[in-house]
This record gives structure tokens, sequence and C-alpha cells, in this order.
């Protein structure tokens, strides 16, 4: 498929602004946050007790990550963003 945006037109065509909306209502939603409890992601395997317990470290050692980014942008006017509270998981190959 061509591209069909014209420099001179103030407006895209039909078809770039329906790719456009598709795009944007599949990558615009809000999506679940690293720091979030995904242990029932294990629930019913083979070592479930050892697999959460890795789950429940790992956001254990998001903690002084977050309470660090937390104090510093209590001092920015602009603030970090970034932070696992903040930060969506993502599932792309």
């Amino acid at each position: 498929m061509a591209p069909t945006y014209v420099q001179t037109e103030r407006i895209s065509r039909p078809r770039q602004f329906i790719s456009g909306a598709v795009v944007t209502f599949g990558t615009g939603r809000t999506k679940p946050k690293l720091d979030r409890d995904y242990s029932h992601l294990v629930e019913g395997i083979a070592k479930e007790a050892e697999a959460a317990a890795v789950f429940k470290k790992f956001r254990q050692s998001l903690n002084p990550i977050q309470k660090k980014i937390d104090g510093r942008n209590a001092f920015r006017s602009e603030k970090y963003m970034m932070t696992p509270a903040y930060v969506e998981v993502s599932v792309a190959k």
C-alpha cells in the first residue's frame, strides 16, 4: 500500500485516517504496569511456589527503585515518569 499523504492537503485522506485510527485504538489503551502482581500466571504449573517466589522477589526489588525515583521527583519541575508504577508490561515478540 503506497502512502496517500499529500503535502498540500490540510487533512489526511480516508485510508490514512482509518489506518491512524486503528493504530491509535489498538495502542492507546492502558496496559498492565510493571509493578503489578503476576503470580496468577503460574497457578497450576509444576513448581508453582518457586515461580511465585520469583515474581514476589522481582516486585520487592522494584520498591527501592520506585522510592528513589519518587524522592528525586519531589525536587524536579518535570517528573521522571519511567517508574515501575508507570512502565507498561510488553508482550511483543
